[in-house]
């Protein structure tokens, strides 16, 4: 004699005697399907690349994150409720899902991606941008849309050992050449256009500095700078406008580090060798001024009174984040992801309190955006 089961839609023929069993745990991850409930930041490049942190629940065992029909560059699950997950390249407004063995997320309007941009390459910055006639400078290509680049060119030499890093940033090492001649990114999606921002000159004597990192800080000084240019081998100064950096430290030929002055206003950055002091340029100007920062949003709000829950804090200018504060109590394992999105794990307590993050530029003002509630 035959039993007859249905199971979904599927009919199963047993025979009289055996009992039908359904392995453990096989329901209830069924009915667990992983939920997005906020991304951040919600829009970057079309080129992709972006790291985005992902909340919600139920993100254990997480198998795959995409992008509309796109599969994520790479993620990170963080804990059951945050995934950090990079872009690939799309267009559009896209949903993120995140799925699991027990599904994939439901789409909403929370779980969507804006992509912004063009995908063509875009050089804007060389460092250094001069080097020897005989080749092998190692250069730094910054611009836009960089990501799957297949080949650099230097004039019309090619240069070897072209490296992506991101969007933003790809290294190559110039081969032989002399004069002046404009660097070029090629991707599958085109090749960058010439401007005088992709100039490369072979053969120069003076130092030259061709960008400062970061471009602003306090007036009242103390910043520290990373100066990246040619020619730094021997020097003696380095001035933001009339007065002299402290803490001046020549790493390579081609990187220094140093200490603001105070100061006011956008200054130039000079570096002085045996040979001369280096010309003024767009690339070398430092501005004194106050950048807040800010959070925008805390995800999850709410974690268990004995602590230990791992939240993503996102807003602005959060690079370099020393210390996150939940109310009165530190956090503990804080992690700057991008100067945009903070993780820390929650300390014990009570109540609601606002959540603000420690950096070199202040501490984030208290809003209804950065409370946590201890439950």
């Amino acid at each position: 004699m035959l039993r007859k089961f249905v199971l979904s839609a599927a009919v199963v023929l047993l025979p009289a005697g055996l009992v039908l069993g359904v392995a453990p745990g096989v329901a209830s991850a069924a009915s667990n399907p992983p939920v997005v409930r906020h991304i951040a930041p919600h829009q970057g490049p079309a080129n992709g690349g972006t790291s985005i942190a992902i909340t919600g629940g139920n993100f254990a065992d997480v198998s795959a994150v995409h992008f509309g029909a796109a599969p994520a560059r790479s993620f990170n699950v963080v804990t059951k409720r945050v995934v950090i997950a990079r872009s690939p390249a799309g267009s559009g407004v896209v949903d993120v899902t995140v799925t699991t063995p027990a599904g994939t997320s439901a789409l909403s309007s929370k779980d969507r991606f804006t992509y912004k941009g063009t995908k063509i390459p875009v050089v804007t910055h060389l460092v250094p941008s001069h080097g020897r006639p005989a080749g092998g400078t190692v250069v730094t290509i910054i611009g836009n849309d960089l990501e799957g680049a297949v080949a650099v060119h230097f004039g019309a030499n090619s240069a070897a050992d072209v490296r992506v890093f991101s969007h933003h940033l790809v290294t190559a090492k110039s081969p032989a050449g002399t004069g002046t001649v404009d660097v070029t990114v090629t991707t599958p999606l085109g090749t960058s256009a010439v401007s005088r921002k992709d100039q490369f000159s072979y053969n120069t004597d003076l130092p030259v500095v061709t960008h400062v990192t970061p471009h602003n800080g306090s007036p009242s000084g103390g910043t520290a700078v990373t100066i990246r240019g040619s020619g730094f081998s021997g020097t003696m100064a380095v001035d933001f406008g009339a007065n002299a950096a402290t803490d001046v430290a020549v790493i390579t030929n081609h990187l220094i580090t140093a200490t603001t002055p105070a100061g006011t206003g956008t200054v130039d950055v000079t570096v002085t060798t045996g040979l001369g002091t280096s010309g003024l340029s767009t690339g070398d100007r430092f501005t004194y001024t106050t950048m807040t920062p800010t959070v925008t949003h805390v995800a999850p709000r709410k974690g268990a009174a004995t602590g230990g829950t791992v939240v993503a804090i996102t807003g602005h200018n959060l690079g370099g984040a020393t210390a996150v504060n939940f109310g009165a109590n530190a956090a503990t394992h804080v992690r700057v992801v991008t100067g945009k999105i903070v993780l820390a794990t929650s300390p014990a307590g009570t109540g609601t309190v606002d959540v603000t993050v420690v950096t070199p530029l202040g501490t984030t003002a208290t809003s209804s955006k950065n409370q946590f509630t201890y439950k």
